[in-house]
């Protein structure tokens, strides 16, 4: 009864020219602390009946969540290439390193390359993690 209710109202608000629904969202947690809600908030602003539900999942399984059709749509810091999969740039991100400031790194300034860190310790994502993986290639 409440399925046929839904659709009823979903129906009734296509006959209006009302965009909604609900739109499901995997994503890992940095983009969703970080890069998401600003988004969010203008997606609402312009959609107050679609229902936004997001799910905070590690980068591999937002790819599964894709393929079982879990989710409508998914984002990851580092894209992996998956032949059922199509991978659409949403917007150009930057990592940075951070040292303390009387670092052989820090008094030099400018950009450093990820080879120069080779050797060094430091602080980085879990060895499973796509971004983590890419940096151990080069590094």
């Amino acid at each position: 009864m409440l399925h046929d209710y839904a659709k009823l109202l979903l129906e009734l608000q296509e006959m209006k020219k009302v965009i909604s629904g609900t739109i499901r969202i995997a994503t890992n947690y940095s983009i969703r602390l970080h890069e998401l809600p600003p988004y969010i908030k203008r997606f609402f602003h312009d959609f107050p009946s679609v229902n936004v539900r997001v799910e905070y999942r590690r980068s591999n399984l937002v790819y599964e969540d894709i393929l079982h059709n879990s989710v409508d749509f998914g984002l990851v810091a580092f894209p992996l290439k998956h032949r059922q999969i199509e991978a659409v740039p949403f917007r150009d991100d930057h990592l940075v390193l951070i040292t303390h400031p009387e670092h052989a790194l820090a008094k030099r300034g400018g950009t450093v390359e990820l080879a120069e860190l080779a050797g060094l310790k430091f602080i980085g994502f879990d060895p499973d993690i796509p971004t983590r993986k890419a940096v151990d290639q080069i590094v």
